[in-house]
């Protein structure tokens, strides 16, 4: 089934606006485009359950949803969320909401998207225990071409057994972290998370970190091309975190705190052309592998 240039609006809405719940789409239905997605109590776009598959978000704007603008939970998986504005929602979640969330679930691509101010993360991933679930963990394909802005805690964030293939070609503006990787959760979750072929980005100005890796077998993998402007700390790596900058010409600048800061995790720099400069702390700790 397809939606296309459809209009939500209104608080009247008590739940999900658009529900894609157990249906056996076959790789080339299940198109939302084009649709406006305003003012909903909860959820914009609900994905759910592992025979909700090769769905399709292109062109849709969704803002002021009371929870999470785009929710992929239980095995679900989006085939593509392309050219869409996510913006402002999670104002009735008392700890705030994402503008996309996977919880279990699964997303190809995201591209040329623009996703800012939102009332937690940007891109956030959950993968506490549940019975049910056959395959834990979250795993993102690409994201690419993104504008991610201004969200109230972090850019992207990763927890354990969740993994991102690729990101490139990004903008990170404004948040308090832009990318973060943990292998541990609050709950007690444990496994690898990873970040890979992050390259020809800007990161700039996100207040905490630009990069932040906690936790042994958490991964930021950096290739070439990224530049990293203001903030505290450009690449952070933690109690055992690593960040593994192989790439070229990556530029870690303007930092108020430090550069680099591993303390009690490592950065590993293969690459070459890599320049730190005018940061307050060009490199703190040891464990910096040139």
């Amino acid at each position: 089934g397809s939606l296309y240039g459809v209009a939500f609006s209104g608080n009247d809405w008590a739940g999900q606006c658009v529900r894609i719940q157990e249906v056996p789409y076959d790789g080339t239905n299940g198109v939302i485009q084009k649709a406006t997605i305003r003012d909903i109590k909860s959820h914009g776009i609900l994905a759910s359950g592992a025979n909700c598959k090769n769905v399709r978000i292109l062109d849709c704007d969704i803002a002021h949803s009371g929870m999470n603008g785009i929710n992929v939970l239980y095995e679900a998986t989006i085939s593509l969320i392309q050219n869409c504005v996510i913006t402002n929602n999670g104002h009735r979640a008392p700890e705030g909401c994402s503008g996309i969330n996977l919880c279990h679930g699964n997303v190809n691509k995201i591209q040329n998207c623009t996703i800012t101010n939102n009332t937690d993360k940007g891109i956030s991933t959950n993968s506490d225990k549940y019975s049910f679930i056959t395959t834990p963990g979250c795993t993102i394909g690409t994201i690419t071409g993104c504008t991610i802005s201004n969200n109230h805690v972090n850019g992207v964030y990763l927890k354990p057994l969740c993994h991102i293939n690729s990101f490139t070609n990004n903008t990170l503006i404004g948040n308090p972290d832009g990318i973060v990787c943990v292998s541990t959760s609050r709950k007690g979750v444990t496994g690898a998370s990873y970040v890979k072929n992050v390259t020809n980005n800007r990161f700039r100005n996100n207040t905490n970190s630009q990069l932040h890796a906690h936790y042994n077998k958490a991964v930021i993998h950096v290739g070439t091309g990224n530049t990293f402007t203001g903030g505290k700390n450009a690449v952070l790596a933690l109690a055992g975190g690593t960040i593994k900058i192989a790439g070229n010409n990556n530029t870690i600048q303007g930092s108020t705190g430090a550069g680099i800061d591993c303390n009690g995790g490592t950065v590993l720099i293969q690459g070459s052309g890599t320049k730190i400069k005018n940061n307050d702390s060009a490199k703190l700790n040891s464990n910096i592998l040139v």
